[in-house]
């Protein structure tokens, strides 16, 4: 019944000492705004044409609770690199995100969009629990990782990008650059925005 949320199940008539099973799958809605945990009470009643009312169970009876959770990611970036730069320098990147929800975070992806200013460069190193992985960056594309996350786990991803050389005539360049993070539970997300100023008149090196 759609409007009283009850399945009903009938049976003609039993016989004395005549025992019937009735097996019910459910699946538990989606979690919606900022609810990221519930608990639902399922409670069964039998009742006869000649017998009073039999339930299976009640609010306060642990048997006839279903729990049902949601991921909850936070999301950050933070750079160790002065603001201000030189064409051919290379600027760190950290992010960070963080399942602070009650279920597994699947494939959560994490991708930088560089902006023009901007390529990819070097090693990615991302780490979640005592596991840590790497992906090669290479200029042109953009980087990314996947991973999943477990309940109070972070993963921290470390990623790198290089000042290009700035276009004739210009003597600086404001650079924004900020991740993006999707995943099957929680759809898509951005981080704070990261800017730099790329200053011309040679490179430092890095």
């Amino acid at each position: 019944d759609e409007k009283t949320k009850e399945v009903i199940w009938k049976k003609d008539s039993m016989q004395p000492g005549e025992k019937v099973r009735a097996r019910l799958m459910l699946t538990a809605a989606s979690l919606q705004g900022e609810n990221y945990e519930t608990q639902i009470t399922h409670v069964a009643s039998v009742q006869g044409q000649n017998t009073r009312v039999y339930e299976t169970g009640n609010e306060n009876d642990d048997a006839s609770k279903i729990k049902t959770a949601k991921a909850k990611l936070v999301v950050n970036k933070t750079s160790p690199t002065p603001k201000n730069v030189r064409e051919g320098d290379t600027i760190d990147y950290i992010v960070t995100v963080k399942n602070e929800g009650q279920k597994q975070a699947q494939n959560v992806k994490v991708t930088d969009y560089l902006p023009d200013g901007l390529e990819a460069v070097g090693t990615i190193a991302y780490s979640v629990g005592n596991t840590t992985s790497t992906e090669t960056a290479y200029p042109g594309e953009t980087p990314s990782v996947s991973t999943n996350i477990a309940p109070g786990e972070t993963l921290t991803v470390n990623m790198k990008a290089k000042a290009q050389e700035l276009p004739e005539g210009m003597t600086e360049r404001t650079v924004s650059n900020h991740s993006t993070i999707t995943s099957k539970e929680t759809g898509e997300m951005q981080t704070n925005a990261i800017t730099n100023i790329i200053e011309g008149n040679g490179t430092s090196g890095n």
